[in-house]
């Protein structure tokens, strides 16, 4: 097991819910007489039952070693930190926006207008930005980006799925200097307007220079919006309520690629859509620790498999880009996986080998 330096007690966030020990804010002040050495992290069994599945539970614990030669286990527990229809300083952070950073209004149930908010959290990435300020609480400021992949339903029950633009939030998350314990403080939806907006991002990663990985899933159908834009309902009504713009005429071509995120020391942020990284369903393109290499694919049916290899380290702007080619070689042993989800037939021997375009 990885040990982690004594001074520094890290809670990864899962979803939207910290995943945190609970010696956290007494146990530990109740051992200021003792250092600690070490700590370690105490894996658990996978879930076993569907109804563990279902639910977010822990079963794994820190060690934690004191200099004196004491150890202690400390159980890790959930607690939720933020729910997208919380609403911090007059925002919710699943809020649906336009184009000019307005709530998009749910106008389904007459005379009952409503923003739309998102009910379906995905990707989150937690960062700690060079030279950002303290906290109101006046903690250390930590950021935290989340996906909010689609939007289920409007307020009459009728599927709003891809109609309604996707968006990002970006949350002040306070980390107590003496505890760890982290509460968020502010949230404020990411600025997409320089790229068109943003369309149904599913899973993503942070990157070995501290950025976000976005990605943009079952990107439009292209052909078949410009043989008759009617036929491509997702786009026609994404553009006309991301601009606020019944006239306006949908661009299929501006969706379907990895963003990147950076957020700065002034709680700014910058958003690149990445076109040399290629134009698909993607979803959690992982960046190799070289800053060049990164693997991604989608977990939806008929997708592939992809790496890029960037031309300069930190800098996905311009590469190659590799298509998997599986290639059956016999009925028996099990077909790799692909990203989160796996291949249909699970029955067959493959090999790889790699197709690649300059980009």
């Amino acid at each position: 097991m990885k040990r982690l330096k004594p001074t520094k007690l890290i809670a990864p966030v899962l979803g939207l819910a910290l995943l945190a020990p609970s010696l956290f804010p007494g146990a530990v002040q109740a051992e200021a007489s003792k250092k600690i050495k070490s700590v370690e992290f105490v894996g658990m069994a996978a879930p076993a039952t569907a109804e563990e599945m279902a639910k977010a539970y822990s079963g794994a614990s820190l060690k934690v070693t004191f200099t004196n030669g004491t150890v202690q286990n400390f159980p890790l527990t959930y607690k939720t930190l933020l729910k997208s229809t919380d609403v911090i300083n007059g925002t919710p952070a699943g809020l649906a926006v336009d184009v000019n950073g307005k709530p998009i209004m749910d106008n389904s149930v007459p005379d009952k207008p409503a923003p739309f908010v998102s009910d379906a959290p995905d990707s989150n990435s937690l960062l700690s930005v060079p030279g950002a300020g303290k906290t109101a609480l006046g903690g250390n400021a930590l950021s935290l980006l989340t996906h909010y992949e689609y939007i289920t339903s409007d307020n009459a029950g009728k599927s709003a799925y891809g109609m309604i633009p996707a968006s990002i939030s970006l949350s002040t998350i306070d980390q107590n200097k003496k505890t760890g314990e982290l509460k968020a403080t502010d949230v404020k939806k990411v600025d997409f307007s320089a790229a068109a907006g943003l369309w149904i991002p599913c899973n993503g990663s942070l990157t070995p220079w501290n950025t976000h990985l976005s990605s943009e899933e079952y990107e439009p159908d292209a052909r078949a919006y410009e043989l008759d834009p009617a036929k491509s309902p997702l786009v026609g009504s994404f553009t006309k309520y991301y601009y606020q713009d019944d006239k306006k005429v949908g661009n299929p071509y501006a969706y379907g690629y990895i963003p990147e995120v950076t957020v700065h020391a002034d709680n700014t942020t910058t958003v690149v859509k990445h076109y040399s990284m290629g134009r698909f369903s993607h979803e959690l393109g992982k960046v190799a620790p070289d800053g060049k290499t990164v693997i991604f694919g989608d977990d939806g049916g008929n997708t592939m498999m992809f790496m890029y290899v960037a031309d300069q380290a930190k800098d996905l702007s311009a590469g190659t880009l590799y298509a998997a080619k599986w290639i059956q070689t016999s009925d028996k042993d099990a077909a790799p996986p692909i990203c989160n989800g796996s291949s249909s037939d699970r029955h067959q021997t493959t090999k790889l080998s790699l197709i690649s375009i300059k980009v």
